[in-house]
């Protein structure tokens, strides 16, 4: 995914627009919404098979990325979704 961003504004400062990693980070959360859904349909699917799946090189930028977005890491996500689906069932 960082090579991901370093191609695409290379391409982007080449046909003369001006862009910022901070720019092309606020189009990332899409993915990262992504990897809630996976998480939703299998909340014990391991965290280096969605970042994978999703594009990312390396867990921890995946995990930055989506702590940002939504103040907790994967597992930690995956693991409410747990909490809340034993919730219900009880």
């Amino acid at each position: 995914m960082e090579k991901k961003l370093a191609a695409i504004e290379g391409i982007l400062f080449s046909m003369g627009t001006s862009v910022t990693r901070r720019q092309l980070m606020e189009v990332i959360p899409v993915e990262v919404k992504e990897a809630c859904k996976m998480a939703k349909a299998n909340p014990y699917l391991p965290v280096n098979e969605v970042y994978a799946m999703l594009g990312y090189n390396t867990p921890a930028y995946f995990t930055r990325l989506f702590k940002a977005e939504f103040g907790m890491t994967f597992k930690e996500y995956q693991d409410k979704i747990l909490k809340e689906n034993a919730d219900n069932s009880n």
